[in-house]
């Protein structure tokens, strides 16, 4: 007999009463879902902002903002492969402390957005040491263009 449920929405901050009333909700579980959600939402808005740079640098290409840019993506792929390890944990956890959502003889498998995240997570990586790598100072003769040339010269600031 082959039993697939569907997944369904989870109350993020119940009351201790409900969770003390309800076998099915567990402390730790909304812990790791919670821990999920923030770095779900920080994870986009680091590749929002890796974006962002990204374009910046093409526009201005000065090696600061290329370095910056490759901060900024490496951060994001840290933030994803923390969600990616809570997942995993937390499945672990699933599995040793709730025999009724992991019975013993389920046979489980990671779907499409686990290898998603991975994918997600190596082409942040790579991106994060392109813009690294390709971050060097162009000064002078070095420089495609004199403007450019001048971007990379130090500025006095003063009289």
């Amino acid at each position: 007999i082959l039993v697939s449920e569907m997944c369904k929405a989870q109350e993020m901050f119940p009351s201790a009463d409900k969770i003390k009333s309800d076998p099915s909700l567990d402390a730790h579980i909304l812990n790791y879902t919670r821990t999920e959600m923030f770095f779900s939402i920080v994870s986009t808005c680091l590749m929002v902002m890796g974006f962002m740079f990204s374009i910046y640098t093409f526009r201005n290409p000065r090696y600061m903002f290329k370095r910056l840019a490759a901060g900024i993506h490496f951060l994001s792929c840290a933030s994803v492969l923390v969600v990616i390890e809570v997942v995993m944990n937390s499945i672990e956890y699933e599995k040793k402390n709730l025999p009724f959502v992991h019975p013993k003889t389920a046979i489980y498998w990671y779907s499409y957005s686990y290898y998603l995240g991975w994918v997600v997570c190596m082409a942040n990586a790579f991106a994060s040491l392109s813009f690294l790598v390709f971050s060097k100072k162009r000064k002078g003769d070095k420089a495609l263009t004199e403007e450019m040339a001048m971007a990379d010269e130090p500025t006095i600031i003063g009289r």
